[in-house]
């Protein structure tokens, strides 16, 4: 099967920011004297309430700007719940009581307009976190709009779409974005808290469990009335580039977190895995609407901390991809003081401004960098070498070329090229130009040519062969779109032939795909059992199947 391909990737952005910092409103930094009586507010204890605050941001500012920060994220500041439910903590701001009231502990409407007015200033954008899906356990709507919700089912299978979307999640009270009156309530919730604002984008949270034909209208309308240049940023825990890719597809939403690559870089920076599963979720890039940019991140409030994950020299090293990749960084508030913590409610601990910022530094440098050298943030990803230990891939942007290259092998990887126009590495947690073209065990370095040292990836043909004894039609599915995006509907047939089973294909010289054979026997799947195989260099791949 000779499949065409065609590269998607733009060559400009549609949301123009440098990084994205996002902050736990909570847990920031207290920025105005409160009543230490209230019942929720106690900084002994991780799952209460410490007194950040919208204010304690403001104060803040010029911290934010030494790393280079332009974008703001912050987490829903909406009226809400405050104590804990079943010894969870609130303070994340998603149990929402409504989207009328600004919450006041955080300091209230006239907060949020000086904070919006001195980002204005600065030329930062305010990114506001919608919660459309659900609210609190004990929000009024549940007594005043009881018509307002989904019957109150848990989600018994995460499989099943129509409980995805229409069940509760963790027991929150399920909106049915299908009513009208919900719908409107929304929608013009949203226009009016921009509109007092001037935020530059939502971020849409739990996208996963909200129908597309929701998220489509509410794009549609949000963009027709603030413009195209508003952004919508979505979360979808999803790990399937493909997957991702549709979802951007049928809902409109400029851009969503990119899960599958945070799950290869800490697979590859803090677990140690092959660099194979890194350079297949970078190529498939390819997957997204040309317009997408995605945002790449290390953690947030809902994952490990970086710090928690990875040894100090890795961490290094993820911060240093995450700012020499296609898209749009975001860090978590905290980063660059090493806040740890592996799981909730550790992973949100609040930042001691007493303590130094140890990774500041760094991540000024790292930021500065990225500006400097736009083909950093608007490159396509071209793999130029992989193996288990050392990756090269690079990106280009019109004439520009920028090559990175990770070796976590004990060896010198001498990397085939020359006279670069600029280069960087990383030593004693700064950045140092001119780094060598021999890479060195355990490091990452980046070179910049103003003009490109090699061609752009051609096409080329691709046999795999497959000796088999079963009877079942055979397919070929695994990490991108253009074989099946690990969906078993989109999966490739093999040809059947005197020796065995045989697939064709034409793609790119680059192409870095991990894949597996499935057998389709009626309705039932068969996954072919052990690790993925390895698509890369070899023209002609061939394997044993034991069944």
């Amino acid at each position: 099967m000779l499949l065409p391909f065609i590269s998607s990737l733009a060559s400009a952005e549609t949301f123009d920011t440098d990084l994205i910092y996002f902050i736990l409103v909570d847990r920031f930094a207290d920025g105005i004297a409160v009543d230490e009586q209230q019942s929720f507010l106690d900084p002994s204890d991780i799952a209460a309430f410490h007194g950040g605050d919208l204010y304690g941001i403001i104060n803040r500012a010029d911290h934010l700007e030494k790393m280079g920060v332009d974008a703001i994220w912050l987490s829903p500041i909406f009226e809400m719940r405050h104590e804990k439910f079943m010894g969870h903590g609130a303070i994340h701001g998603y149990w929402l009581h409504s989207m009328d009231r600004i919450e006041p502990f955080f300091g209230g409407e006239e907060a949020l307009q000086k904070l919006s007015s001195d980002l204005e200033q600065r030329e930062w954008k305010l990114i506001l976190d919608m919660v459309y899906n659900h609210v609190s356990f004990d929000s009024p709507f549940l007594e005043i709009h009881p018509d307002w919700f989904h019957e109150s089912k848990p989600i018994e299978d995460w499989n099943d779409p129509y409980q995805l979307t229409h069940h509760t999640v963790h027991g929150l009270p399920d909106l049915d974005q299908s009513r009208e009156v919900v719908y409107r309530y929304l929608y013009h919730r949203s226009i009016h808290w921009q509109n007092q604002t001037k935020a530059a984008g939502f971020r849409i949270d739990a996208i996963r469990h909200m129908e597309n034909d929701f998220l489509k209208r509410l794009s549609t309308d949000l963009h027709q009335e603030l413009g195209n240049s508003f952004w919508l940023l979505g979360e979808d825990f999803n790990g399937s580039p493909s997957a991702l890719a549709s979802r951007v597809n049928e809902t409109g939403i400029d851009s969503l977190f990119d899960f599958p690559l945070y799950y290869a870089m800490t697979d590859t920076f803090c677990r140690d895995q092959s660099m194979f599963g890194l350079a297949a979720t970078l190529w498939s890039d390819r997957d997204y609407p040309k317009e997408h940019q995605p945002v790449r991140f290390l953690d947030n409030h809902d994952l490990p901390r970086i710090a928690s994950l990875c040894e100090e020299n890795r961490l290094q090293e993820a911060l240093f991809f995450l700012f020499t990749v296609r898209g749009i960084p975001m860090l978590t508030y905290g980063t660059e003081f090493g806040l740890s913590g592996a799981e909730e409610p550790e992973n949100r601990e609040s930042i001691d401004w007493k303590e130094s910022p140890k990774w500041l530094p760094l991540i000024s440098d790292l930021s500065a960098l990225r500006s400097k050298h736009p083909v950093l943030k608007q490159g396509a990803p071209q793999i130029v070498h992989v193996d288990d230990q050392v990756l090269l891939y690079a990106q280009r942007h019109g004439s520009k070329f920028a090559l990175v290259g990770i070796n976590h092998s004990q060896k010198t990887y001498s990397v085939p090229f020359s006279n670069p126009d600029a280069s960087y590495r990383i030593r004693d947690q700064r950045l140092q130009k001119n780094a060598p073209l021999n890479l060195e065990p355990e490091d990452i370095s980046v070179w910049i040519w103003n003009e490109a040292p090699i061609s752009a990836p051609k096409l080329k043909n691709y046999t795999i062969k497959v000796h088999s004894k079963s009877e079942h039609p055979l397919f070929l599915i695994g990490s991108s779109s253009v074989i099946g995006g690990w969906n078993p509907q989109h999966a490739l047939p093999f040809n059947q032939t005197n020796e065995g089973w045989e697939l064709e294909l034409e793609l790119p010289s680059d192409a870095t795909l991990l894949w597996k054979t499935l057998q389709k026997n009626g309705t039932e799947l068969i996954w072919e059992q052990g690790d993925n195989h390895i698509l890369w260099s070899d023209p002609i791949l061939a394997i044993e199947l034991s069944k």
